[in-house]
């Protein structure tokens, strides 16, 4: 008898722990579960209109209710990657269409989907994210749910900068403008990175860098000291940003040119005459016409190239295009004759071309 007693309080225990330790039943909106609602935010942006309603579930749920969820999902170690996973991030990364459009079941990407809907409400999970930054598997999602939170994580992106994982330097520097939101300081915490020993790094921080148009009285000087340094990898990056800042730039005009005249036709020098084209072309074609009359036939080329290819107004390089019809070298001469053929075709077998 005393058997059974015990047998029976053993079963009794069991059934009562099972039910104090059953899983919370999951937050619903709508009769949709929360997993229904991160996954149709993981749609891409230009579906706005599915987007924006499943955003708008996410917070009608609430922080408290959805935070902790979204904490373990980017806790969680990323799945073997399927083709349909592929798919689903290049239409979110890049926005576009790549065949029917998929909602991603990756809990990485849920989570990321959850915060950036809820944005400073979930300034609550700051902590639990800045500690994911020192993790391997869970650093990268965790600081692009930082960067949805917004200004509240600062402190902890600002940390990242010094990680001792280049690739969480420069997933910091990307995201430290969602939360420095005054570019002048925004400037100032991410230049110093411009030294580090990584070159993916030095190139976040060149590009970041060169979208603040709005500050183009430090951002100019900046690049333009970058271009003077003449690096392989950070030169011709931060020569190519200098256009983005249009006739703002032209203080740079003297750094680009010198660029062009030292090593004609390097990666610098395409890259400032490129820049030198959109902020100043009538400056730029004297430059590429003297070219056409170098004794090295790749110079010539490459001018003639660049003419014909980037060069803003196609009419105004039409004299230096038909110096070149006559280069000696026949695949520069028939480049050049082509072109002029489509700027100002001749009559054709069916008669005189149309006026």
């Amino acid at each position: 008898m005393r058997r059974w007693i015990a047998i029976s309080v053993v079963i009794v225990i069991a059934i009562f722990a099972a039910f104090l330790l059953r899983p919370a039943p999951e937050p619903e909106y709508r009769g949709r579960s929360l997993s229904s609602w991160l996954r149709q935010a993981t749609e891409p942006a230009r579906h706005s209109k599915v987007l924006n309603e499943a955003r708008a579930a996410i917070r009608a749920i609430g922080p408290a209710k959805v935070v902790p969820r979204l904490l373990r999902l980017a806790a969680s170690r990323q799945k073997q990657r399927t083709l349909r996973d592929w798919m689903t991030e290049l239409t979110r990364r890049f926005d576009v269409y790549a065949g029917p459009v998929f909602q991603s079941n990756e809990p990485q990407y849920m989570a990321v989907a959850g915060f950036q809907a809820l944005g400073p409400d979930a300034a609550e999970a700051v902590p639990a994210l800045a500690d994911m930054c020192n993790e391997p598997d869970r650093s990268m999602v965790a600081l692009q749910c930082l960067a949805a939170i917004g200004p509240a994580a600062k402190d902890a992106i600002c940390a990242a900068l010094t990680n001792h994982d280049m690739k969480v330097r420069a997933m910091a520097i990307w995201s430290t403008p969602a939360v420095v939101t005054n570019k002048a300081i925004l400037f100032t915490t991410i230049t110093p990175s411009v030294n580090d020993s990584d070159p993916s790094v030095r190139a976040a921080v060149i590009e970041v860098v060169g979208a603040q148009v709005s500050i183009p009285e430090k951002a100019v000087p900046w690049l333009t000291d970058i271009v003077r340094r003449a690096d392989t990898n950070d030169a011709p990056l931060a020569a190519m940003h200098l256009q983005n800042f249009g006739t703002n730039g032209l203080i740079a005009f003297a750094t680009l040119t010198n660029a062009v005249e030292e090593a004609p036709y390097s990666a610098l020098a395409q890259a400032s005459l490129r820049t030198l084209m959109q902020m100043a072309p009538d400056r730029v074609l004297p430059i590429l016409t003297r070219h056409l009359h170098s004794i090295d036939p790749f110079i010539r080329s490459q001018a003639l190239m660049l003419l014909i290819r980037e060069y803003p107004n196609p009419t105004e390089v039409v004299p230096a295009v038909q110096y070149a019809a006559e280069d000696p070298e026949e695949i520069i001469a028939t480049r050049a004759e082509r072109f002029l053929e489509r700027i100002n075709p001749g009559p054709s077998a069916d008669g005189p071309a149309p006026k």
